[in-house]
């Protein structure tokens, strides 16, 4: 075979497996395009019947509380059976009048309390919300744990404790917190336990459940703290206890601060003695004056502030001359509660000192004494 022949024949190869290659990338290109034209389309059509579905609820309910809000005030103030008010209301729509009823759950207190929450435990609304709270929707799991919690209906424990296992985490936080409204203290346990499995719920999610018990928690948290190592629920219990002043737990507390190499187990427990005033905890509090993490030594001087021990007066100035701006500030504020006739001494080194930072400071906290005054 010629040269030119050659060439030809290797010209027309290349050609063909250009086109061949081409035609695949352009056949490729267009079906992705289809296919996310498709998939944008699905997403509109979804937006679009949520919407609707959205609108024709809202609509539902409206009418709902039309019919039914005048209705549902007579039984408050009346003598009606919570079954007889039940009755007249289709199933379809039980989830309608929970709805209305959230914002009095939250509000009313005592008798007009008893007779709402009478609505759920004594009628048909609480095996509707028991048949919910096994189902396999989150969304409906919560929403009766959230109404079982506010009605504290005593038949859902058993079944709410089971959700604290639950892998989805609203799960569990709604399960805990209807629990702890129920005041079921035996489950307390089981929520430090279970929600150790989710690593993004905080101590302060924490502590938004626990603070909804009653005081009567507080002592099986004491004995609990007596052997409990984990520093996360030393601190919360803690902060529990500060929340409910249950003075009994000052004298353990103060031993696991004094041992503990958690800044935070040592926050709680001086915001703690500050709350019940444990005087007694001065001594403790003389060696974190100077500790090296600046909370915990802004915090000392809070406690102190309230304590009122005149015996840290030295100790105190010295902390004005701190590295950091809180403790400093606190510093002068703590001065000035606790010693008698020490504005007139700290007002003498703010004025004499006027290139010194921590007498700018003092002037600072006299300026904003003499406004409030």
């Amino acid at each position: 075979m010629s040269k030119l022949a050659s060439r030809q024949v290797g010209m027309f190869i290349y050609l063909g497996v250009f086109l061949v290659i081409h035609i695949d990338i352009f056949s490729f290109l267009a079906l992705t395009i289809f296919a996310l034209l498709i998939i944008t389309y699905i997403l509109v059509i979804q937006v679009v019947l949520l919407r609707l579905l959205h609108g024709y609820q809202t609509k539902q309910e409206q009418k709902f509380f039309a019919v039914w809000e005048e209705r549902i005030f007579n039984y408050l103030e009346g003598d009606e059976k919570p079954q007889t008010l039940i009755k007249k209301i289709r199933r379809g729509k039980y989830i309608y009048l929970l709805r209305y009823l959230r914002e009095f759950f939250l509000m009313l207190k005592g008798d007009d309390f008893a007779k709402l929450s009478s609505l759920i435990n004594e009628t048909k609304l609480q095996p509707f919300l028991l048949s919910y709270l096994q189902s396999g929707s989150p969304r409906k799991i919560n929403e009766a744990a959230y109404f079982l919690g506010l009605a504290k209906s005593e038949a859902s424990k058993r079944l709410l404790r089971k959700k604290l296992r639950s892998e989805n985490a609203s799960v569990f936080l709604s399960s805990a917190l209807a629990l702890a409204r129920l005041n079921d203290i035996d489950a307390v346990f089981d929520i430090f336990r279970n929600a150790r499995h989710f690593k993004f719920i905080s101590k302060d999610s924490l502590l938004a459940i626990l603070s909804e018990y009653t005081d009567d928690v507080c002592k099986p948290l004491f004995q609990n703290l007596k052997r409990e190592k984990n520093v996360l629920i030393q601190s919360i219990t803690i902060t529990l206890f500060r929340h409910f002043k249950f003075y009994q737990a000052g004298e353990m507390v103060l031993k696991i601060m004094v041992y503990s190499p958690s800044k935070d187990v040592i926050i709680e427990s001086i915001k703690f003695f500050s709350t019940i005033e444990l005087f007694e905890a001065s001594t403790a509090l003389r060696s974190l004056i100077t500790h090296p993490k600046a909370e915990i030594r802004s915090e000392v001087l809070k406690a102190l502030a309230v304590l009122g021990d005149e015996s840290f007066e030295q100790r105190i100035w010295d902390r004005m001359y701190d590295s950091e701006y809180e403790v400093q500030y606190n510093a002068v504020i703590t001065l000035m509660k606790i010693i008698p006739g020490s504005e007139e001494k700290i007002s003498r080194f703010a004025y004499g000192n006027l290139k010194d930072r921590a007498a700018a400071i003092a002037r600072m906290v006299l300026s904003e004494r003499n406004i409030k005054n």
